[in-house]
């Protein structure tokens, strides 16, 4: 959902690492590569972190096995890194695990990357679990399609699953050429029953349907061109393969109604922009998908405005505005088919790394409001902390997307100790 700390000038910062179940084949093949190519006389590190973290409830949840009002987890995510070849070569491994203490599709583990890098002059090369970041607007990216979400993670969509590939990018002053060869699907991680921020019905995430057999659904392909001219930068993608937010379909699964994902195999072109001027930068981002049911487009366009020094002080503020659509309307796969994003972000140029974020949506089809508040700082040299109020402020009945949140509204607080 929303995502207002994931800013298009950062978009190729790793995010949190994220977990998630179903481990393809691929994984543990890619692990093996990674580890024997790295040379003994390596230059390795191992860093890291782990958070502790607690979650309160306005109210008790609305069906069955969500009588509770807190929870707590605890998530680590090591990682190690050794490069060699004068930093031609790198190896990167990052590893995740969660408990959690009521979903228990939240309690997981997995490997978020093991990819081996070799840099050549003009051009880079890429084996292994990776993950890549498409787009340029900040309350989503529709074109952002190499990796699965990983929905136990961030109910926002902004954490990802690895996905084992193998990649060469081509570097230029005027921009570039990424090339991906996708092997191992990743099926999207949903909350379990007795989970919080999940559907009115159940979803079967054991049963899912897949329009391709056997190793046809694992394959994929993707690439993406961009190009700068003075203050714009411009991109252009392409997807054929499983797509990563499947439909949900109502069916009897064990003797009870339940949602069965069905994941379509797509075919999907993408355009963003981005243009820098002095007061706004000017975001874009478009679709047009085939494959999953009759073809279609989306968009999500806005501004942003940085304002440094407000008033003179260390305090800068960004503020967003942006409009999402999906010609599909209420029968997308997202919530964002008609919706206005307006968000706040107030940084302060500290030691700390203050900084406090407030936005939300406004649903102009059915009339749903759906907020997040945040505020995270930097306690130490090796702890930080955050606090995050998730809000559901008006959910009709009408809105299947987001009816069964109604009575979600949270806050979760978190410590983490880097390492």
């Amino acid at each position: 959902m929303i995502s207002p700390s994931a800013g298009a000038r950062r978009r190729n910062a790793p995010s949190t690492p994220a977990g998630g179940s179903h481990q393809p084949s691929a994984i543990p093949v890619a692990l093996l590569l990674t580890a024997f190519a790295v040379p003994a006389t390596a230059a390795t590190s191992l860093g890291g972190w782990i958070t502790a973290e607690g979650t309160w409830f306005a109210e008790e949840g609305a069906f069955v096995g969500q009588d509770y009002q807190a929870s707590a987890a605890l998530a680590a995510a090591p990682e190690l890194r050794a490069d060699w070849d004068g930093g031609r070569q790198q190896v990167r491994v990052i590893a995740f695990g969660r408990i959690d203490q009521r979903d228990d599709e939240r309690t997981h583990a997995d490997l978020r990357e093991a990819s081996w890098l070799y840099a050549g002059q003009g051009w880079e090369g890429w084996l292994g679990v990776r993950q890549v970041f498409w787009g340029v607007t900040e309350s989503r990216h529709l074109v952002d399609v190499v990796n699965q979400v990983d929905l136990v993670e961030d109910v926002r969509e902004s954490a990802k699953l690895g996905q084992p590939m193998a990649s060469l990018a081509l570097i230029r002053d005027w921009g570039g050429v990424e090339l991906h060869a996708l092997a191992g699907f990743r099926e999207r991680t949903f909350p379990g029953v007795e989970g919080r921020l999940r559907p009115a019905v159940p979803i079967a995430v054991d049963d899912p349907i897949y329009d391709a057999d056997g190793a046809a659904r694992h394959l994929g392909v993707a690439a993406r061109a961009t190009r700068r001219w003075r203050e714009l930068d411009a991109g252009v993608s392409v997807f054929h393969g499983t797509v990563r937010d499947p439909r949900l379909e109502a069916a009897v699964v064990d003797g009870a109604l339940a949602l069965r994902p069905h994941y379509d195999v797509v075919d999907q072109i993408g355009v963003d922009v981005q243009w820098t001027t002095r007061f706004l930068l000017l975001k874009a981002e478009a679709i047009q998908r085939g494959g999953q049911g009759a073809a279609f487009a989306a968009l999500v366009a806005g501004v942003e405005h940085p304002w440094p020094g407000i008033a003179g002080t260390s305090w800068d503020l960004d503020l967003f505005a942006e409009y999402a659509w999906d010609e599909r309307g209420a029968d997308a796969t997202t919530p964002y088919q008609d919706d206005l994003f307006l968000a706040a972000r107030l940084r302060r140029n500290d030691a700390a790394d203050t900084r406090f974020t407030v936005g939300g949506y406004y649903d102009t089809t059915f009339g749903s409001v759906f907020g997040v508040i945040e505020a995270q700082w930097r306690l130490s040299s090796q702890f930080t902390a955050a606090v995050r109020g998730l809000l559901f402020l008006d959910v009709p009945a009408d809105d299947v997307q987001l009816s069964g949140l109604a009575r979600d509204d949270q806050v979760q607080v978190t410590v983490t100790w880097h390492f």
